[in-house]
């Protein structure tokens, strides 16, 4: 492995990192034979802090491997939210999922997310979702950059609005105006 000699050699550290380096590199030679490499190592595999707020063992397990941490110290905790409810309404025909969406948004204020699994529902159900009240956006990957653009525009501007949205829209949006998400499919 080819070591620089010094931290000033390597164009691709920043200045604190070279700093912090050369510190580390001087206290390694007093202390032992001179060899450098505990440094340079400590480079390559810097610490690492990765948050999810809905992540499954799964996904925890292949996030570690992507960032390649060793030995994690993973935390999984619960919360206690009075403010959340979570509820189930079967809908005995799929035909049906749209009309009762458009029941439960009506009673429902304030902005919304209802989630979908087809960008073809989602410009569907926007559609029958809009309102004078409140209007309903479209959003998934197959809108060109400006709609998705204008859509999420949309959303952060704080005046009520229903997001009907594919997962591109993000399953762990936390905007504090949001006040219903709805699900016409079961989430992946």
């Amino acid at each position: 492995t080819w070591l620089p000699d010094k931290p000033a050699d390597v164009d691709w550290l920043s200045t604190e990192q070279k700093d912090w380096l050369e510190t580390r590199l001087a206290q390694e030679d007093t202390e032992s034979d001179g060899a450098h490499l505990t440094a340079w190592k400590s480079l390559a595999h810097p610490r690492v802090l990765a948050r999810t707020a809905t992540a499954s063992p799964p996904v925890r397990d292949e996030s570690v491997s992507h960032l390649g941490m060793r030995s994690p110290k993973v935390v999984v905790a619960g919360f206690a939210r009075p403010n959340i409810r979570l509820e189930v309404r079967g809908v005995p025909e799929r035909d049906d999922v749209a009309d009762a969406l458009a029941e439960r948004a009506a009673t429902l204020d304030g902005t919304g997310i209802v989630y979908v699994a087809t960008r073809r529902d989602a410009d569907a159900l926007a559609g029958t979702l809009s309102t004078r009240r409140r209007p309903a956006v479209a959003y998934h990957a197959g809108l060109t950059t400006k709609q998705r653009h204008a859509a999420h525009s949309r959303f952060l501007e704080g005046s009520p609005v229903i997001v009907v949205a594919t997962t591109a829209f993000g399953m762990g949006i936390d905007a504090p105006h949001v006040r219903f998400v709805l699900h016409a499919d079961a989430p992946e």
